[in-house]
């Protein structure tokens, strides 16, 4: 077993990947609200930006649960907890299948604006 000072630089990268992660989901967040907030049409911008913070929230809860090895499934971590949560929201207001034929389908008809 890699004692953690040796494990610290796998830490560090996975801490760099979930905020990296984070930012991006804020951005697209902050992309959408704005458009909202303009009266603006912001079907793609919202459906992209719940896609993405699902599959950025999944990829941080595998990651954590990964550096913790056996003890991340345990109840004592509340990750397996945390990814019930996410599966639930990712099947509210449509899973992420339906998210990016949505997006898709703005793309298509033309919402090509970032």
């Amino acid at each position: 077993i890699k004692r953690l000072g040796e494990r610290s630089q796998e830490i560090s990268q996975i801490v760099n990947l979930i905020n990296t992660i984070s930012e991006r989901t804020h951005v697209l967040s902050l992309n959408a609200a704005m458009l909202l907030d303009r009266g603006l049409p912001a079907t793609k911008e919202v459906s992209m930006a719940k896609m993405y913070a699902v599959d950025a929230g999944k990829t941080a809860v595998d990651r954590a649960m990964q550096t913790h090895w056996a003890m991340g499934f345990t109840n004592e971590m509340y990750l397996t907890e945390a990814y019930a949560s996410l599966r639930k929201a990712n099947v509210a207001d449509g899973t992420n299948e339906i998210l990016r034929r949505a997006v898709a389908k703005q793309l298509f008809s033309g919402d090509i604006e970032l």
